[in-house]
């Protein structure tokens, strides 16, 4: 007798598709920490092509422009201090003033500024955000301020800065979080963006809430406010919506009938009662019998303690 024989086939499990997921995320997370070089069309002109800085992606930025910084990185301007011009986020980068590398390139007319002359422009290339570090002035231990170059800087938390109208975090120093180095004065007053509202407009108030009964809206303008079209305010209704809107009525047995109309007696007498004052005459009267019985409770209770202790005295 012939046997048919089924081929097994290995099927990935859950969990190897979850870690063959993770092996890609980080591959191509790992070809990421170097920036990679823009692809630009060989027709750009070299002074609109950024330069390609090699390092690895800074999702955090420590400096701001305006900063003093300190290139840490071997070379000819290793050691030199100078500020910080602009800062390239997207290239993890930053350029500094008459420090750091320089490129030349030709620029036309229709882009020149104000103080430029010539066609060949010279301008200060970008140095890595990681070869450079932070120089500061703080007080020392017999409190007088003095410039040090700060190795590490971390980043807390978030608070609201009036200069750079944003929301920053404070830095600070990476082994001493308890001195904190606040962030540069920006070289022209910020204004606030087009779709920003003044703090004066954004706290004037010019509502008041009189009574919860008063209504805030109205109630001429609430046919102003409705969509007179709209489909659930049709003037007329169907025969299916009128018959999917009324309730079915159920048939009753006699003794449900009763017992509704006995109830209903029950609540038109409780009415009469309340509204002729039997019922708080009752109710007083039921307090004054129960009044009573606790003070003849209390002397019931009183004479035989009496009794007992005339007993245990004799």
């Amino acid at each position: 007798m012939a046997t048919r024989l089924r081929a097994i086939v290995p099927r990935y499990s859950a969990y190897m598709r979850h870690r063959r997921a993770m092996e890609l995320r980080e591959a191509i997370d790992a070809k990421r920490t170097v920036n990679e070089k823009p692809r630009v069309s060989s027709a750009t002109p070299a002074f609109m092509i950024g330069q390609h800085v090699e390092g690895p992606v800074v999702k955090d930025f420590l400096y701001m422009v305006g900063d003093l910084v300190q290139v840490t990185k071997p070379g000819q301007d290793y050691g030199k201090i100078s500020r910080v011009s602009s800062v390239h986020k997207e290239r993890s980068a930053l350029s500094l003033e008459q420090v750091g590398p320089s490129q030349t390139s030709i620029v036309p007319r229709v882009y020149w500024s104000d103080q430029q002359s010539k066609y060949v422009a010279r301008y200060p290339g970008l140095v890595h955000h990681n070869d450079v570090r932070l120089v500061t002035t703080l007080p020392d231990a017999e409190g007088q301020f003095r410039k040090v170059a700060v190795t590490g800087l971390v980043l807390g938390e978030r608070y609201y800065d009036d200069r750079y109208k944003q929301r920053l975090r404070h830095r600070y120093v990476a082994n001493l979080p308890g001195i904190a180095i606040p962030w540069p004065n920006p070289d022209d007053e910020v204004k606030p963006g087009v779709f920003a509202t003044d703090y004066d407009a954004a706290r004037e108030r010019t509502f008041f809430v009189t009574s919860l009964a008063v209504p805030p809206v109205p109630p001429a303008a609430l046919e102003s406010l409705r969509d007179k079209y709209a489909r659930h305010r049709k003037p007329d209704l169907t025969e299916d919506e009128v018959q999917r809107l009324t309730p079915p009525e159920m048939p009753l047995s006699e003794t449900k009938i009763a017992f509704r109309k006995e109830l209903k007696e029950m609540k038109e007498k409780k009415r009469q009662a309340i509204e002729s004052g039997e019922l708080a005459a009752t109710r007083l009267k039921t307090a004054q019998f129960l009044k009573m019985r606790i003070a003849q409770h209390q002397r019931h209770q009183e004479a035989l303690k009496q009794k007992q202790a005339a007993e245990a005295s004799g």
